[in-house]
């Protein structure tokens, strides 16, 4: 496992989640906990995929982890959703998602064999895009839960 390599992409992430709050309007007190949360859910996710552990569950890890950052370093009693929603779209399978819509394409006007080869391609894609959405939806639930017990709230209060 490269740790390096983790850390730059980590500082990357963070740029694209600052650059991210920036064209979201974000206040400018935000932009520091935004890179903060991008970097730290970007390098949790490589750490953890680098021990081993499956993409969606590092991505889930990753997720809750931006949650848990972003609500110790910001200083409101609620977690700003302009950090959250720019601190975990680095950790989205995009490229996944461009991949299915070219295999779309690809379906629409294809025959024979590439047609089978595109239709195989645009279900994993697909299959990709949706469990790397499933993940950040869970770990996002999974840490405003923990956010809410740290608090001394009730979990299930706006359920």
């Amino acid at each position: 496992m490269n740790y390096m390599a983790i850390l730059l992409e980590g500082l990357l992430a963070g740029f694209i989640s600052s650059s991210l709050g920036v064209i979201l309007t974000a206040p400018p007190r935000y932009l520091f906990p935004v890179f903060f949360c991008g970097f730290a859910g970007r390098v949790v996710r490589g750490v953890l995929a680098g021990w081993g552990l499956g993409g969606s569950w590092a991505t889930m890890a990753a997720a809750t982890v931006v949650v848990l950052v972003a609500a110790a370093i910001t200083r409101r009693r609620t977690v700003a959703p302009v950090a959250l929603v720019s601190g975990v779209l680095p950790l989205a399978a995009s490229a996944s998602m461009f991949d299915a819509i070219l295999d779309l394409i690809r379906v629409s006007s294809a025959q024979g064999d590439a047609l089978r080869d595109a239709s195989v391609s645009l279900i994993a894609n697909s299959a990709k895009v949706f469990t790397t959405s499933l993940a950040i939806a869970l770990g996002l639930a999974a840490g405003m839960a923990i956010v809410r017990v740290i608090r001394g709230e009730k979990v299930w209060e706006s359920v």
